[in-house]
């Protein structure tokens, strides 16, 4: 700890300058001896654009790192290690000349920063040294670090989609977009790349450990930055068991008799992890740590209250005699609650309905003919019920029928929007208390 000579009451932390990952990696790579970095470590060499700035020529570059390291060049022993670092240096210089053009171009064109294969693969080289071996299906895809790198640099954090969260099994899709820059010349950029959200636990888990995993490399990139200094695998893991437990995706509701009459639906428990990064992306903004953001974001009451608690407690109260079917891909459906009666008196035996069909004036027939309209036996809203309400957002992006249908679903892959089409939140139609609300009563 350090005291401030001209402000005594003022008390300074040292932090220990290291390198940054790619340069350590790069010396590595080049061969440079253990007490050469160390030199370069104190000359404050730490990062790819210093190390580049070294001399303006080869010859220049030589001197500088003879004189640096005390050696003779003439010698064969201190040849060896200058050629190691001039090496070094004329790689830098290299993928540094190309690195600032594409970010003057993409700060101009104001198009997120582009990052290079070559710099992705010594991250997960710098990362596997600290956590492991990474599979590419957590391995997070040059779109997510461009993302996540350009939030960190200019320090305006927000929650990340996770539509938006790519690893590189996802494959380093080419999407291009036109774009008009300054000097009016249209110009081919690389767009955004969009993924399918996930349709169930293990998939989910995936997408948040490579999102975990984005902010890892981002620590490995950017040592210098507080708030990244603690985020860990291990913080990550901890935020999963508490979506996937009990307290969120396991979450039950049961009556008096102990029968399920609500469960959160997945597009819920998914809709409300968005809430809470979002909310955590909120307190780093305020000055808080990446950790103490995340923790304090999941106990948040009034988040948990009012994004998952609060929905929950009115899909269970919308339709409670409806047996609840899941709501999405992941969820087991709930057990039906059997209806009051004999036994077997819904089931075709003595006194069901299906034997008032003669008896009682052809009860199931008559029940089949309400409600069909004038054309004779078909429901009038037995597949176009997910149609009431809007076809589009706001924004004009179409809304997917397939996914609001009871009973048919979406794969994720049909390009359209899974929300609902009268409140437009993250449920199907069928779902929404609106809808319920608005649905005459069934006549028996």
């Amino acid at each position: 700890m350090i005291v401030h000579r001209k402000f005594p009451y003022i008390k300074l932390f040292a932090m220990a300058a290291t390198f940054q990952s790619d340069v350590k990696f790069l010396l590595e790579e080049k061969g440079v001896a253990a007490d050469d970095m160390k030199v370069l470590e104190a000359c404050g060499l730490l990062t790819m654009s210093r190390l580049s700035l070294i001399a303006d020529a080869r010859a220049g570059a030589r001197t500088m790192i003879s004189g640096l390291l005390k050696l003779d060049p003439a010698d064969p022993a201190g040849l060896r290690r200058v050629v190691a670092v001039l090496d070094a240096w004329e790689t830098a210089t290299t993928r540094m000349e190309v690195q600032r053009q594409q970010d003057a171009e993409a700060k101009g064109n104001r198009l997120p920063k582009t990052v290079t294969k070559a710099s992705g693969i010594t991250l997960r080289q710098a990362a596997e040294a600290v956590i492991g071996p990474i599979s590419d299906k957590l391995a997070p895809g040059s779109a997510l670090l461009e993302l996540i790198f350009e939030q960190v640099e200019e320090h305006s954090i927000e929650a990340i989609p996770l539509t938006q969260v790519v690893c590189i099994e996802d494959g380093e899709e080419l999407k291009t977009c036109a774009v008009v820059d300054n000097s009016g010349l249209v110009r081919i950029k690389k767009g955004r790349t969009d993924v399918p959200m996930p349709t169930d636990s293990e998939a989910f888990r995936r997408k948040i450990r490579c999102w975990g995993l984005g902010h890892l490399y981002a620590k490995l990139k950017h040592p210098g930055r507080a708030w990244l200094q603690s985020v860990s695998v291990e913080l990550t893991n901890e935020y999963l068991d508490y979506i996937l437990g009990e307290r969120v995706k396991g979450l039950e509701a049961k009556d008096q008799d102990g029968v399920i009459v609500a469960r959160p639906s997945w597009n819920l428990v998914l809709a409300y992890d968005f809430q809470v990064r979002k909310e955590a992306a909120r307190r780093i903004m305020k000055g808080d740590d990446f950790a103490t953001a995340m923790r304090a974001a999941w106990t948040d009451l009034e988040t948990r209250e009012r994004f998952f608690v609060t929905p929950v407690a009115l899909s269970g109260s919308a339709a409670p005699s409806r047996p609840y079917n899941g709501g999405g891909s992941g969820d087991e459906p709930l057990p039906k609650r059997p209806r009051s009666g004999k036994p077997n008196e819904h089931q075709g035996g003595k006194g069901s309905w299906k034997a008032r069909g003669k008896g009682y004036g052809n009860y199931s027939e008559s029940w089949k003919a309400k409600g069909s309209g004038k054309k004779g036996g078909k429901q009038k809203n037995s597949g176009k019920s997910a149609l009431a309400g809007q076809k589009k957002t706001p924004d004009g992006r179409e809304i997917c029928f397939a996914y609001n249908r009871a009973g048919e679903g979406c794969a994720g892959k049909c390009g359209r929007v899974h929300v609902c089409t009268m409140c437009l939140q993250q449920h199907p139609v069928y779902q929404c208390p609106m809808y319920s609300a608005a649905r005459p009563p069934k006549a028996h």
